[in-house]
């Protein structure tokens, strides 16, 4: 999950952080299922792992949100010297 950070770091473009979204949203979704799985079978351990990484998965997306709002300011900004 450390190289969906790195490959945010590199993002240039919109499209890169889209995609970087999708596969985030798409592991959120999985590590999701698999902490309810684990909480409802009650071990414990595999539930506090998954609890982790949906920690640093929802921390992920909130940097690409912030990286996301970048270009979309930065395309307004042009309009600020209209």
């Amino acid at each position: 999950m450390m190289e969906v950070r790195m490959d945010l770091e590199d993002a240039n473009t919109l499209t890169d952080v889209i995609t970087l979204q999708t596969v985030v949203d798409e592991k959120l979704a999985y590590y999701c299922q698999a902490f309810y799985q684990a909480y409802q079978q009650k071990n414990w351990q595999i539930a506090v792992q998954n609890a982790q990484k949906l920690h640093f998965l929802s921390n992920l997306r909130n940097s690409i949100t912030v990286k996301q709002s970048s270009f979309n300011q930065s395309d307004d900004i042009d309009d600020l010297y209209v």
